[in-house]
């Protein structure tokens, strides 16, 4: 990994889809769609058809998603990603394309618990599709608050300290 060429070297990028998904999630419906916020990413998927269909080559960093019942799972497709350099994973910042494509089935286990399991395609960087589970607590007394801001220099030392090297000794970025 060039750290110089790293998004998060330059400025802040949110972390994206799936990664977000083990934030922990504040979950709200309104007449057809849901929202879903992640840390400080908020996210639209539209129930049932209804909404605004992205157009020809329209891409998001965090994806188009559309949801459905399976009885009383909920099922969530997102589609027309863009280029993320971390979007299949953000520690070790493996790359995903405009074909990745997120299922996400949300399962109620019981009054305090969901079950989310995820299911990851990228036919560019993944040989066949990747499933993986997630069990999400209530919080008592209801979400914490959270930091909608960056430091950037946070962001970065992530990245200098997974190298373990010294490949820039006299071009550091200042």
């Amino acid at each position: 990994m060039d750290i110089l060429q790293s998004p998060s070297w330059a400025e802040y990028v949110p972390i994206g889809l799936p990664t977000m998904l083990s934030e922990g999630s504040l979950i709200s419906a309104s007449p057809g769609r849901i929202t879903m916020t992640h840390s400080a990413i908020t996210r639209t998927i539209w129930m049932n058809g209804i909404g605004p269909k992205p157009g020809p080559g329209e891409l998001r960093q965090h994806g188009y998603s559309v949801g459905r019942f399976d009885g009383s799972d909920l099922i969530v497709e997102t589609t027309n990603f863009s280029f993320d350099p971390d979007g299949i994973d953000d520690h070790i910042h493996m790359a995903s394309t405009v074909r990745k494509k997120v299922t996400e089935r949300w399962q109620i286990i019981d009054e305090d618990h969901l079950g989310l399991l995820i299911t990851l395609e990228d036919p560019t960087f993944l040989t066949r599709p990747f499933t993986y589970a997630v069990l999400q607590t209530r919080k008592p007394g209801g979400p914490a608050a959270a930091w909608s801001a960056c430091d950037p220099d946070v962001g970065r030392r992530e990245i200098e300290f997974a190298y373990p090297g010294n490949k820039y000794s006299d071009t550091r970025v200042k």
